[in-house]
């Protein structure tokens, strides 16, 4: 295989992942409204491009099966078969099974994989033999290349009589020489690659800026005689350019504009011990300019949630059927822009989420119905960004989390002894123990215990926290919070005995020097803050690190940082505060890269490191340890 003829198929399988991504929304679509007719035409679209795509590039199992798959959709569109559920359901298991194709053959341009089930379920709907019995549920290996188990050595014949090799039917196999034509006219039509894709299988690259939006094709005009004057013609809106971008390439420029930031800042705290005024003034204007590369460079990296909410309607279909309920998923804030690195990150535990919120959230319809609610439970995906974060909320209007029975499983199953006296908020957030779970039954669902540990888990690694509020009867909400992006954060220097820190700016609500009669011991609790009626756990920093307060440090009025940005606020005694910059983010070693109190390091201005503090951590006496 010449470099040719494998950047076409590599081309091929990424625009294929894209089309198979707007089908799904297609049939999800197609699902609550039968009649959509310009839906049902561009999901045809969609079928007839991967068909003949496919077949041009040499991908003939592609094509043999989307070849039948077409031929079902024409029945579809001509009208001549009804969409149901059991239609949608095969529709679905047909787009997840060009997926995996399209998976193994990212993997192995020689894959193959046996589609004849498939193939005899479609000819027998074709032919209306067919049992309209909805399919069996797809598994959600089914959705990745790890799920393949049915990789054969040998593809299907295709049956005689069929178009195998030419992109429209009834066309006779073309020659060597005229697949190559096509394979070129395809390529200048810019058929292959697509430029708005993200991925190619040598380098992971990133559109800048989103993807062109999918053009819908207009009615034909209706044109009247005696039309007093003639329309005038209407320019095409004008629409930005978009390259691709190798994310290798994108990832060391953020790296250059972080050293950067870092040899700016020492330049401004050298200029401010001595220099002339316009060297000052130079290196402010100097400071503006890199903030605003910095920002530029940072913008690359931030893509839109609506995709991975997209996903999430899928997700709620396959649940709620699985489950035998009634549940409708909404969607708000899906352009909120949010850094690849932790947008990839944050799929495994919304799908957690979400299937926690149909499986434990949404009741059964007659539960609901008896409760006075409607059969048709409702889950809400929300995003939006608050004090230099990003929350995602999974919010239900089910039954609510009830924190005593959950305190009762948790005796059952020995994780609390029979005595143990948990607050409301501690009760509730047994949810999150490792092994622990409400059901009696292991479903395909949920039963093992293990779904919400691992949302906790993988948000807490982004450094991140998960909010409950729950109310029986009326509904349970999950709140992810989340940084931006995970490469350069603003930050507050503050200074300890003869050590410095950094912490980061949108922990900190507030700061202020008490007084004596603002700090006073409680029985049990430690000594606590009075900040405007308000009773606070104060904590002393060189407590929480061990460290050794030096007779100057004893001498100085310490200041307090207020912390608010976890579950509940709490107050933090340092030394002194020297400031806020800007600092790159950088990993600690794997020696201490388990002690969660240390999100990373940061190089100060004048050139030597500083550790970054997760004060929601060091707080916490298991969190001062070993994780």
């Amino acid at each position: 295989m010449d470099d040719f003829e494998r950047e076409l198929k590599v081309g091929f399988l990424e625009e294929a992942s894209q089309l198979l991504s707007d089908a799904e929304q297609c049939f999800l679509v197609l699902e609550s409204n039968p009649g959509d007719g310009p839906t049902l035409d561009k999901i045809f679209r969609i079928a007839h491009n991967l068909k003949g795509s496919s077949k041009a590039v040499g991908f003939d199992d592609i094509g043999l099966f989307t070849h039948k798959w077409e031929s079902f959709l024409l029945k579809l569109k001509n009208g001549e078969t009804a969409v149901t559920v059991a239609v949608i359901s095969l529709l679905l298991l047909c787009n997840d099974h060009v997926r995996m194709m399209v998976d193994a053959l990212k993997q192995d341009l020689e894959a193959r994989v046996d589609s004849s089930e498939l193939l005899e379920r479609l000819d027998s709907m074709i032919s209306g033999t067919a049992s309209m019995e909805p399919p069996v549920p797809v598994p959600e290996s089914a959705h990745s290349f790890e799920g393949i188990e049915n990789l054969v050595s040998e593809s299907t014949e295709p049956e005689s009589g069929e178009d195998v090799h030419g992109a429209f039917e009834g066309e006779p196999p073309p020659s060597k020489e005229e697949l190559e034509l096509l394979k070129l006219v395809n390529d200048s039509l810019d058929d292959l690659p697509n430029p708005a894709l993200e991925v190619t299988k040598e380098e992971e690259n990133i559109v800048i800026p989103d993807p062109e939006p999918v053009v819908q094709e207009m009615p034909a005009p209706v044109f009247e005689l005696k039309r007093p004057e003639a329309s005038k013609p209407v320019s095409a809106p004008m629409q930005d350019e978009s390259i691709r971008v190798s994310l290798s390439r994108l990832e060391k420029l953020i790296n250059s504009v972080g050293e950067l930031v870092i040899l700016q800042t020492v330049l401004r705290e050298q200029s401010m011990s001595g220099g002339s005024h316009l060297l000052r003034k130079t290196i402010h204007q100097m400071g503006k300019v890199t903030k605003e590369v910095q920002d530029i460079s940072m913008s690359l990296r931030m893509v839109p949630l609506r995709q991975t909410f997209q996903k999430m309607q899928r997700i709620v279909r396959d649940t709620s059927n699985m489950l035998d309920k009634r549940v409708a998923l909404s969607t708000q804030g899906d352009d909120t822009e949010l850094d690849k690195t932790v947008l990839e990150n944050i799929s495994d535990p919304l799908v957690h989420l979400i299937r926690n919120a149909c499986d434990h959230g949404i009741e059964r319809p007659e539960a609901r119905v008896k409760a006075g609610k409607r059969e048709t439970g409702n889950v809400m995906l929300n995003a939006y960004h608050q004090s230099g974060k990003l929350v995602i909320e999974v919010k239900d209007d089910g039954g609510g989390i009830d924190g005593d029975r959950l305190v009762q499983k948790a005796i059952e199953k020995g994780i609390l002894k029979p005595d143990a006296k948990l607050t409301r908020e501690q009760a509730i957030h047994l949810i999150f123990h490792p092994g622990f779970s409400t059901k009696a039954q292991v479903t395909e669902v949920s039963g093992r215990g293990v779904g919400m540990d691992v949302v906790k888990t993988n948000i807490e690694a982004l450094q991140g926290e998960v909010l409950v509020e729950t109310e029986l009867g009326k509904g349970t909400t999950f709140k992810v919070i989340l940084p931006l992006t995970l490469a350069i954060i603003d930050g507050m220097v503050v200074k300890n005995g003869n050590s410095r820190f950094v912490v980061p700016l949108s922990h900190v609500h507030e700061t202020l020097r008490p007084t004596g009669n603002d700090i006073h011991a409680s029985t049990g609790m430690g000594e606590m803050l009075l900040l405007r009626g308000e009773n606070l756990p104060l904590f002393r920093l060189s407590r929480l690190l061990g460290q050794k307060k030096s007779e100057e440090s004893q001498a100085r009025e310490q200041i307090a940082m207020v912390i608010r940005y976890a579950s509940r606020p709490f107050a933090v005694m340092v030394d002194d505060i020297l400031g806020q910059q800007q600092v790159v983010i950088k990993e600690v070693g794997p020696e201490i890269r388990a002690l969660r109190w240390m999100s990373g390091s940061a190089i100060l201005g004048d050139g030597k490191p500083a550790i970054i503090l997760e004060m929601n951590e060091l707080v916490k006496p298991e969190g001062r340890g070993v994780a």
